[in-house]
């Protein structure tokens, strides 16, 4: 058993070690590129970065042309929307205000507003009239088609023709400026601002309305430029060979420790099981159980009835001479003076007794007790072939409605519910566990929990899981809870949409279950 053991954590490691590998070089591959692009950009252009760290909101500005309206912006304008709706075109332009919203309104029937931090532009159309959008780095030009606007379409392209060939020109000569740039460090400055001016003249005399026009790396000349930064990559330095060395080695070491632990614990289970004469009904004994007692010669009459274990609770099996069996379920918590509840032992002949017995204590008037019912059912969960959320699923099910309050109650006062939610910003199986878990809780009537990993949690997507966790839930007290989330909480935008998607959900669901009781 060590050997297979020590088989699997091996082959762990070998992955393991692959992993941190391909991760470190794709690291490395992308800042080392990076870095490169960084240092042959010539000083006086601008670089993402730069323009990200200082703009916040788009500044667009308006102008219009005949029938047609031409939205020029400091950044792209790559992540508008258009579509129509009866009679009127709606143009939404996210995270954008208008400094010149006059120009909107002097076309017929258009309008300019804010919803949020997005602009929304809106047209009335006539019935046998239609508008098209075109796009180009900082430019989003309006153009309305209908009968007898032949001149409004004609004088659409020649103009587009003229802002493509003057863009055409600018981006010649940038390229022109970044190789004089690269071949003469001394004269780069000069060069790109002669570029600049070049381009800027020309743009002015193909459109009659000058525009603040953008190049490649779509940023407006006028802002303030970013120092060249020519630094070492980590690939000359050989940083990156060590590191991924360093972290081979290190997931090596980890694993050899592991398999030497993992031994050394087996070692001792044996023993212990050999002392015991039997073999427990649900599996090995834990490792904490064998180093806090490592004498077990003693029998049963000299075992003091009022021992407590500062552990979680433990379900193990002893066989005594005459052959009868006794399960010792140890439910434990710290040691502490006037304890009201003490361990949670009970004498039984089946594991079906066993599950009574946790089942009866979640009755119990007392807090602790209820907090050692849960965590017996943990340890049911850990030993057996089945999750958490399905051993407490079927506590859930056998219980009636008191009960089933306490055992949801249990779960929250002893960290389950915490626990499980702290889990669902992975990707594993136990993300998954936790969902499930999260969803018996839900339907136990405990969302407080919930509601507040919903207001207080730093992770988005946390959030969002519990949203459709609750949406999927059909316990009465959902909808009012998801109701007062979306009242009385300031949340992203995209947690509160999914919020009131939810309470879409809840609110069909329930209109349609009353439907179907008074049919």
């Amino acid at each position: 058993m060590r050997r297979l053991k020590s088989e699997v954590i091996g082959k762990d490691a070998v992955r393991l070690g692959a992993y941190l590998l391909a991760s470190w070089a794709l690291i490395g591959g992308a800042a080392g590129e990076a870095r490169m692009v960084q240092s042959v950009a010539p000083p006086g252009t601008f670089t993402r970065e730069a323009w990200q760290q200082t703009s916040g909101q788009k500044e667009v500005t308006a102008r219009s042309v005949g029938e047609r309206l031409i939205l020029t912006s400091n950044v792209s304008l790559s992540d508008y929307a258009a579509y129509r709706r009866d009679e009127r075109f709606y143009v939404i332009i996210p995270h954008a205000k208008l400094a010149n919203a006059a120009a909107v309104r002097a076309l017929p029937g258009a309008s300019a507003e804010s919803r949020g931090d997005d602009l929304v532009l809106s047209f009335r159309l006539r019935p046998d009239s239609g508008a098209r959008v075109n796009q180009r780095f900082n430019r989003l030009e309006i153009a309305f088609t209908g009968p007898g606007s032949t001149a409004v379409n004609s004088s659409v392209l020649s103009a587009s023709d003229a802002d493509r060939s003057s863009m055409r020109s600018e981006e010649k000569r940038r390229e022109e400026g970044r190789q004089k740039a690269n071949s003469a460090p001394s004269s780069t400055a000069s060069s790109t601002a002669i570029a600049i001016q070049s381009s800027s003249a020309s743009s002015s005399t193909a459109i009659a309305t000058p525009s603040p026009e953008v190049g490649e790396d779509r940023r407006p000349a006028s802002e303030a430029k970013v120092e060249d930064a020519r630094r070492p990559t980590l690939v000359k330095k050989g940083w990156l060979a060590a590191a991924l060395i360093f972290a081979l080695l290190l997931a090596l070491l980890s694993a050899r420790a592991l398999s030497t632990r993992s031994g050394r614990r087996s070692e001792t289970n044996d023993e212990l099981r050999r002392a015991e004469g039997g073999t427990p009904e649900f599996g090995s004994l834990p490792d904490w159980e064998s180093e806090a007692s490592p004498a077990r010669e003693v029998g049963e009459s000299q075992r003091p009835m009022d021992r407590r274990e500062d552990h979680l609770p433990t379900m193990g099996e002893d066989r005594t001479d005459e052959g009868a069996v006794e399960t010792r379920v140890g439910i434990g918590a710290e040691r502490r003076e006037g304890r009201v509840a003490g361990d949670f032992r009970e004498e039984v002949e089946s594991e079906e007794e066993l599950w009574r017995s946790i089942a009866t204590a979640f009755d119990d008037p007392i807090r602790e007790r209820r907090e050692e019912a849960a965590r017996a059912l943990v340890q049911i969960a850990e030993r057996s072939a089945k999750s958490r959320a399905e051993i407490f699923a079927r506590a859930l099910l056998e219980a009636d409605a008191e009960r089933r309050r306490r055992i949801g109650e249990a779960i929250c006062s002893a960290g389950l519910a915490d626990e499980a939610i702290s889990r669902l910003g992975n990707e594993d199986e136990e993300a998954r566990e936790a969902f499930a878990l999260l969803f018996v809780l839900a339907k136990a009537g405990e969302l407080e929990p919930l509601a507040r990993a919903i207001q207080e949690s730093e992770s988005n997507r946390t959030r969002l899981t519990i949203v459709r966790l609750l949406a999927l839930c059909d316990h009465p007290d959902v909808l009012p809870t998801l109701k007062r989330l979306v009242a009385q909480t300031e949340l992203p935008s995209d947690v509160r949409s999914a919020l009131m998607e939810a309470i879409y959900q809840q609110s069909s669901a329930k209109l349609s279950a009353e439907r179907r009781a008074s049919g």
